[in-house]
């Protein structure tokens, strides 16, 4: 069987900082959004397989669910746990025999391109690393592929760790690659974020969209 890389979208956070669900923030002039922009590129990428992990009960929630999307939306029950409580809800949700690693992303970093998937993926397919994560001056991004060899050490990891600590504890075997790109590294918290991204996002639209 030729196992494939799953995408896991992480957005059931409460979005305090921003004061509305980040997932649903618009992103250019198409009518994109956070979620539908990673969503897109991830299959322009080749991703069959796509997860969105959000909090039941919230406002994206009963977007999501009133019209059709290219992915299947996961339900948090507890998201106050935290990144790693969505990211083991959403490997909860796969079938875990047919994937050979999941490519994790928080839903507030939308504009890694398609080549950055690309690649991360393929230095996977080399490597078979156990953390494969772009770097750009030394600083680490997203989107992370996790290797299905730490499936079951990510499912029993308890929930007051984080995925950070996982990802720490592999870095002696992961894999780095290298990007020129910033989109990985565009993390948007706060109303001040989302519009210098904006901002960027349109005098790089070319560039940035991969």
């Amino acid at each position: 069987m030729n196992k494939k890389v799953a995408g896991i979208v992480l957005a059931a956070g409460r979005s305090s900082r921003m004061g509305r669900p980040k997932a649903l923030l618009p992103l250019g002039s198409q009518g994109q959004t956070f979620l539908t922009r990673i969503v897109e590129t991830f299959r322009k990428a080749g991703m069959e397989e796509i997860l969105v992990v959000t909090a039941a009960g919230s406002e994206l929630t009963s977007v999501l669910l009133s019209d059709k999307f290219p992915f299947r939306l996961i339900l948090n029950e507890s998201p106050e746990l935290g990144q790693l409580s969505s990211f083991q809800v959403g490997l909860q949700s796969l079938d875990l025999s047919k994937v050979s690693g999941t490519l994790m992303t928080p839903v507030d970093v939308p504009l890694v391109s398609v080549e950055t998937v690309k690649s991360l993926i393929e230095a996977h397919s080399k490597s078979l690393a156990p953390v494969v994560r772009p770097v750009r001056k030394k600083a680490h991004g997203h989107p992370v592929i996790f290797d299905r060899a730490l499936f079951q050490e990510i499912l029993l990891e308890p929930s007051d760790s984080t995925v950070k600590t996982i990802v720490h504890r592999h870095s002696k075997q992961s894999v780095e690659v290298a990007v020129n790109e910033r989109g990985p590294f565009y993390d948007i918290d706060t109303p001040e974020d989302y519009e210098f991204l904006l901002s960027q996002f349109k005098l790089k639209n070319s560039k940035v969209a991969g």
